[in-house]
């Protein structure tokens, strides 16, 4: 009986739970890993270096470039170089890693519309739970052309599962001890 109990308070704090918490997908207040990799992912050319993701940029890529990190989305400002290019090699970019995986996995890194770095394309991002590469090798950067803004999504419970969870989980027990009685 007592385990009955136990069970009845779980579900109503699931459920509860479900009804009282907002999705907190992202980023902001965990801690990210920037390096530069060049001439490959092996070889570290900048970096590493940690920042809690918070209010302003987070790290400047060669002391000059602004990468300002939110909840959802990583900006790279590159004005700084307008007009350089970036040499050809296997890679040339940036890595952003989940230093202590507290982070919710990375399930997608898509460009955003506000991007106005036109050569920079999806096939150039590669990720995996807790790291998002950035490959600019052999690019250009025209005058006007610079911004890079990238959408990333992570997997949590949304709120409804939860709910429904402990609503289920709350059924159950009233089933058991129907059944029991």
């Amino acid at each position: 009986m007592r385990t009955m109990r136990t069970l009845s308070v779980i579900a109503l704090c699931l459920a509860a739970l479900g009804m009282a918490t907002e999705a907190n997908a992202g980023m902001l207040g965990g801690t990210v890993e920037y390096t530069y990799l060049f001439p490959d992912t092996s070889t570290v050319f900048e970096g590493p270096v940690d920042s809690v993701v918070g209010a302003g940029p987070e790290f400047f890529i060669f002391g000059v470039s602004p990468v300002d990190i939110s909840d959802t989305q990583i900006t790279i400002d590159w004005s700084a170089f307008t007009g350089s290019f970036f040499i050809a090699s296997s890679f040339n970019g940036t890595s952003f890693f989940d230093v202590f995986a507290t982070l919710d996995p990375f399930t997608s890194v898509t460009i955003n519309p506000a991007t106005t770095f036109s050569s920079f394309s999806a096939g150039r991002i590669s990720f995996d739970a807790d790291h998002i590469l950035l490959n600019f090798q052999d690019l250009v950067l025209n005058p006007g052309e610079t911004l890079l803004v990238l959408d990333v999504n992570t997997a949590v419970p949304e709120p409804a599962t939860l709910l429904l969870l402990g609503l289920g989980l709350t059924g159950a027990v009233a089933r058991r001890r129907r059944a029991i009685n």
